[in-house]
């Protein structure tokens, strides 16, 4: 008599599930591509037992699979099947990749294509590291099996998901690895070397990250600071960063030739947008210090360099940080980069006044949903405003 049941690779940690088909002593298994939590799983009724919208969907999937098997089993009963006959026509049925006979050739295989996938010649260098990153995951995830590009669909991206959330990945990373999983299998799609739209379909997370920005008396701190050398050129830089609400990559390259009647005209590197800007006196100096065209330096000395320029100006509020769903307390000169200068310049344009849509014109935005993320004004700052407003008035 034929028989079904589910077990997991490792019966004491998360690992794929498998669907076990049985007949005297022998058994047939079908991977279902899943990677989950044995202690999660009701053995008896072949669920999950979480509740969560994930696992609602894993547990109709599971319904639908064991619908199927038992059918498949009374079928092959009748016209006495044998025990490989019904792996292949349930693998079929259920819609999974038969691994006895799946085409196994590199050219339909995922991981060594992700492998040498690239972001393309001019994507920075921290993009393609972050690849590497997915695909060392991903390697650990699927462990010893190699999965094809159909195997990389729905169920898998939201077991991977799951599978990251338990290694305390945040939202915001999780959401990263799935973005360039998505970007890889759409270039494929592209190129004609497999048929799954699945990917597009994938949700991609992602959480508001608690960020800072120095106020105008803060950014005055750090400009009046008697600095030299490296640490002089470190605040130079982020003081035209604030003033002109631009990238590190951009305003780290700006130089005279970029000005003209007290405007900035400037090609962004990241988007290829141009953008025109009203020169700051602060600005105007410091190029005319440098002689016109601005030294060199590394995002990431930048970013050890700043942190004790800001120190050293006293930037030293305490601010709670949500990091990872977690909130901690720093000093704000601790949570300074490259990219808060542009964030300060942004915030501080929005809160002089400046109407929104100039503000997107300034920082090369193309939707408003975007540009205010960059903004950081406080519960407090946002009722202080709104206390003079007639509405909260007798």
């Amino acid at each position: 008599m034929k028989t079904y049941t589910f077990v997991f690779k490792d019966a004491k940690q998360k690992s794929l599930l498998y669907l076990v088909l049985r007949e005297n002593g022998k058994r047939e298994k079908i991977s279902l591509q899943l990677k989950e939590d044995p202690a999660t799983f009701d053995k008896e009724r072949y669920l999950f037992t979480k509740e969560n919208q994930y696992h609602k969907t894993l547990n109709a999937r599971l319904n639908f699979i064991k619908s199927k098997v038992e059918l498949l089993i009374r079928e092959a009963e009748v016209t006495n099947d044998s025990l490989l006959d019904l792996r292949e026509k349930v693998a079929a049925a259920i819609n999974v990749k038969d691994t006895k006979k799946v085409d196994k050739s590199k050219d339909k295989l995922f991981m060594p294509y992700f492998r040498k996938w690239s972001l393309g010649e001019n994507t920075k260098y921290k993009y393609n590291r972050f690849k590497t990153y997915t695909f060392n995951l991903l390697t650990e995830y699927f462990d010893k099996t190699q999965p094809t590009f159909d195997d990389i669909n729905y169920t898998f991206c939201e077991s991977f998901i799951e599978w990251m959330e338990g290694r305390n990945l945040c939202a915001n990373t999780r959401g990263s690895h799935v973005k360039f999983i998505k970007a890889a299998m759409n270039e494929a799609y592209k190129n004609k070397l497999h048929t799954n739209e699945d990917f597009r379909t994938f949700r991609k997370e992602s959480e508001q990250v608690d960020a800072v920005y120095l106020t105008n008396e803060e950014v005055t701190k750090v400009a009046e600071l008697p600095l030299c050398g490296s640490y002089g050129l470190v605040r130079d830089l982020f003081i035209i960063g604030c003033h002109t609400g631009m990238r590190f990559s951009d305003y780290s390259r700006l130089s005279m030739n970029d000005i003209s009647d007290g405007v900035i005209h400037f090609i962004t590197q990241k988007c290829k947008t141009p953008v025109d800007i009203p020169v700051h006196p602060r600005v105007q100096a410091i190029l005319e210090k440098h002689g016109g065209t601005l030294p060199k330096i590394s995002g990431q000395k930048f970013n050890a360099y700043i942190k004790e320029v800001c120190k050293e100006a006293g930037i030293n509020e305490s601010v709670l940080v949500r990091k990872s769903g977690k909130h901690t307390r720093y000093k704000k000169w601790e949570l300074v980069s490259s990219h808060t200068a542009r964030r300060t310049g942004l915030t501080n344009m929005y809160k002089a006044g400046i109407p929104t849509y100039r503000c997107m014109m300034i920082s090369g935005h193309k939707t408003e949903q975007v540009f205010m993320t960059y903004l950081r004004i406080t519960q407090q700052e946002n009722a202080e405003y709104l206390k003079d407003n007639s509405f909260f008035k007798a």
